[in-house]
C-alpha cells in the first residue's frame, strides 16, 4: 500500500510531463496558428464527434481548409480557440446545465494544456478519447 502511495504522484509527475510535452510537440510541429488548429481538429474529430464544432474561413462560394473557429466541449469545460485575428484568442467556458456560466480567457499554452488534461480525463473512460489523446501525444495521426 505505502509503495502504491509513493508512486501515485510519480504517475502525476509524468503525466504532466506527457501533457506539457504534448504542448511543446504541437506548438513546434505548427509554424502558423492555422496548422495548430487544423491539427486539433484532425486528432479530436473522431474522439469529440458532435462536440467538436469547426467554423471554417471562406463563403458561400469558396471554400476553406483555414479554421476561423474551434469549440470542444469536454466534460464541464468549453474550450474555444477564435482564429478570426491574426492571433488565436483562447478562452476556457465553465457549463452546468447546458449553460456557460463563466468564460476565462487564457493563451494558447495553458489552454492546450487543459484540453489535454480534460481529454486525458475522459480517456479514462472512452477509448476514442484515449486513442485521440495517444495520438497528440505521441505525434501520430
Amino acid at each position: 500500500m505505502a509503495d502504491e502511495l509513493e508512486r501515485l504522484p510519480e504517475e502525476a509527475d509524468d503525466q504532466a510531463m506527457r501533457l506539457q510535452s504534448a504542448v511543446v510537440s504541437l506548438q513546434s510541429s505548427a509554424t502558423d496558428s492555422q496548422i495548430l488548429l487544423r491539427l486539433l481538429t484532425e486528432q479530436l474529430s473522431s474522439a469529440l464527434g458532435q462536440r467538436l464544432s469547426v467554423e471554417r474561413k471562406g463563403g458561400l462560394f469558396k471554400k476553406s481548409n483555414e479554421v476561423k473557429r474551434l469549440r470542444a466541449d469536454i466534460g464541464d469545460r468549453s474550450f474555444i480557440a477564435d482564429a478570426s485575428a491574426p492571433t488565436i484568442a483562447c478562452s476556457i467556458g465553465h457549463i452546468s446545465g447546458g449553460i456557460t456560466i463563466k468564460t476565462e480567457s487564457t493563451g494558447i499554452s495553458d489552454w492546450l494544456v487543459k484540453l489535454l488534461g480534460c481529454l486525458q480525463d475522459e480517456a479514462k473512460n472512452s477509448e476514442a478519447a484515449r486513442q485521440a489523446l495517444d495520438s497528440i501525444i505521441l505525434g501520430g495521426s
